[in-house]
């Protein structure tokens, strides 16, 4: 059992949480206190914390999954792959019975 701030943690590696919060254009005390405290997310920044991490959202916020279950994702080619992507990403995490952020 993994919570998804460790496994945020985890992926980035060297990056400074400041990287993640630019990558993700979320305020970078947004979300240092939600790594910090276990503050849930809004599920869309959730979306995008996991695609600049390159990993599905629904295995992120799984607490069920570890590292060991990590579902990478490709990185795309193209600005439309992108798009799709994170539309079909979206899609895919609000029609599941996952976890709240």
């Amino acid at each position: 059992m993994m919570k998804w701030d460790k496994k945020v943690r985890i992926l980035l590696k060297d990056r400074p949480v400041s990287w993640l919060a630019r990558e993700c254009d979320i305020p970078q005390t947004t979300l240092s206190q939600s790594l910090n405290e276990g503050v849930g997310l809004n599920p869309y920044r959730g979306v995008d914390i996991a695609e600049a991490l390159g990993v599905s959202a629904h295995w992120l916020f799984d607490d069920s999954k570890d590292m060991d279950d990590v579902e990478y994702l490709e990185r795309p080619t193209t600005e439309s792959d992108l798009r799709r992507r994170r539309v079909k990403s979206a899609v895919d995490f609000f029609n599941d019975d996952s976890p709240e952020l």
